[in-house]
């Protein structure tokens, strides 16, 4: 963010309108906080001696405009204090009713917190990283133990103690009510351990133009990192004339299951229909005909030859049938409940390669593609057939060759390493879910879900309404975003009547259409 707020006044925007425009952010912030009759309440303010204590001292101002009372706290002599922050502290030190300390002892800031009905955070910023030190260590542990006792408590750009970039808490840590962030929102408050001192997470507007944003080169490393909002997807959304008709919403085949995975194909499915596919047809072995034909009444089904080697589950003799079958759809959802015997895995990178149409690969399906990612990745961009790869860490460790931990401590660099190495749109399922766009220069955090939507066959049901939103006309990256967005939505609302323990992926499928509603209301 230093380097983005660097570019921004090189480019003629002052750093005095960035920080009056944080701290006029935040100011509102904290008073949307204080509730009712805000001129009664006290807020402390607590101000590191960087860029982020500058935040914290116009805030002080607006606060005080407002007349409420504000106390505010320095961790250093005012003469530490430079640039911006020190324009910034020579403005509030000199308006009327200011109190302003420096580096108080331990009773006194007690004292003073205990009786504020609001403490700020201002102390440690973006740059930070490392365990806080004195006095910012005190403060912390000070801060936590009071909110712990009730005190609110509202951080500015980042909890105090969050590495920024990565989530990494190596010390002590604000644990916020809130967090309003600038600009952009940083990683640090989306990935855990970090996510878990946020609180509600706010994002402001500071004045940074969003083109200056999207072409900044940013060392050529991926810049716009942005959180998917109900504001964001509902712009994505069209409402559905009065005359349409079914073709109109795009048809999806669901090449999924295998003998004893009968459900992920029933669920992926599923979530193709209640996402708004106008029409869906399964597609798989044929001994699984009966059942799937028995329970999706609403889609088309169709069951396939099957492996000679591997009874259950399909092989290349039926690569041509599903070459044929998408020449009448828009979509291929390929991958849940399959298998992972060798002549699948051979069938996957078969009709991959063959076929020119989106495809979205999931679950056993994904375990094919490495042994010719490069062959696979030249043959989709050749034939300007998008696709989208949705795995968990698991599946993501075998796509990239790297073990589940190496996955999950830098969450960021496996989704981006996945776009970029299968030139794809990489959708990296877990908390938050993650996806990037084929060059790995974007990257959405999603705001949706919760931990009862930790259950099989979740990831299916995202899969299918992937497909869904491809169908239906989104551009890939689109239509992964949205997917992720609802697929979080659906669960939080199935969580909301029926409790997170106990959750199931039907239950996600279910309230689909309700989460989808959602945007328009």
């Amino acid at each position: 963010m230093k380097e983005i707020d660097a570019a921004a006044i090189a480019g003629g925007l002052p750093g005095t309108a960035l920080m009056e425009a944080a701290g006029a952010a935040a100011a509102k912030a904290a008073v949307a906080m204080l509730g009712a009759d805000p001129e009664r309440r006290r807020v402390v303010i607590l101000c590191g001696t960087g860029n982020n204590g500058g935040d914290g001292l116009v805030a002080a101002r607006y606060l005080l405009n407002r007349k409420i009372g504000v106390q505010v706290f320095l961790a250093a002599a005012p003469d530490r204090y430079k640039g911006d922050a020190a324009r910034f502290y020579a403005a509030l030190r000199d308006m009327a009713g200011c109190a302003v300390a420096v580096a108080p002892g331990v009773d006194a800031l007690h004292q003073a917190l205990s009786g504020a009905d609001l403490i700020i955070d201002a102390m440690l910023g973006t740059g930070i990283r490392g365990a806080p030190g004195e006095p910012y260590n005190s403060w912390i542990r000070m801060v936590n133990a009071l909110k712990a006792a009730g005190r609110a408590v509202l951080s500015l750009d980042i909890p105090s103690g969050v590495e920024a970039d990565t989530g990494a808490v190596p010390g002590e840590a604000v644990r916020a009510d809130t967090t309003i962030t600038f600009a952009l929102p940083k990683l640090g408050l989306l990935l855990y351990p970090g996510a878990a001192y946020t609180g509600r997470l706010e994002v402001a507007d500071i004045g940074i133009p969003y083109s200056w944003l999207e072409s900044w080169d940013g060392g050529g490393e991926s810049l716009m990192r942005r959180l998917i909002t109900a504001e964001e997807i509902a712009s994505l959304l069209r409402r559905r004339p009065a005359n349409a008709h079914k073709g109109h919403f795009g048809k999806v085949a669901v090449v999924a299951g295998s003998q004893g995975m009968a459900g992920a194909a029933e669920l992926t499915v599923t979530a193709a229909l209640r996402g708004g596919a106008g029409l869906v047809t399964w597609v798989g072995p044929a001994s699984l005909w009966p059942v799937m034909a028995t329970k999706l009444t609403e889609a088309t089904t169709s069951g396939l030859a099957e492996d000679a080697a591997a009874p259950g589950c399909l092989g290349t003799a039926a690569v041509p049938a599903v070459i044929e079958l998408m020449a009448a759809c828009d979509v291929l959802a390929l991958g849940p409940g399959l298998g992972r015997r060798p002549a699948t895995l051979s069938f996957v990178r078969e009709v991959c390669a063959a076929v020119g149409k989106p495809i979205v690969v999931d679950a056993d399906a994904l375990y094919a593609l490495p042994a010719e990612r490069s062959v696979l990745a030249a043959e989709r961009r050749k034939k300007e057939a998008p696709w989208v790869l949705t795995p968990h860490p698991g599946e993501a460790a075998h796509l990239l060759g790297q073990s589940i931990a190496e996955v999950e401590k830098d969450r960021v660099g496996a989704a981006l390493a996945l776009a970029r190495g299968y030139r794809c749109i990489a959708v990296l399922k877990g908390v938050p879910t993650l996806v990037a766009d084929a060059e790995g220069r974007y990257l959405f955090l999603n705001s949706t879900g919760n931990p009862g939507m930790a259950t099989g066959g979740s990831g299916d049901c995202l899969t299918g309404l992937v497909a869904a939103f491809l169908a239906q006309g989104m551009a890939p990256l689109k239509a992964a975003e949205a997917a992720v967005y609802f697929h979080g939505r659906a669960g939080d609302l199935a969580a909301e009547q029926k409790g997170i323990t106990g959750l199931t992926a039907g239950d996600i499928a279910a309230y689909l259409p309700a989460a989808i509603k959602t945007v328009w209301e």
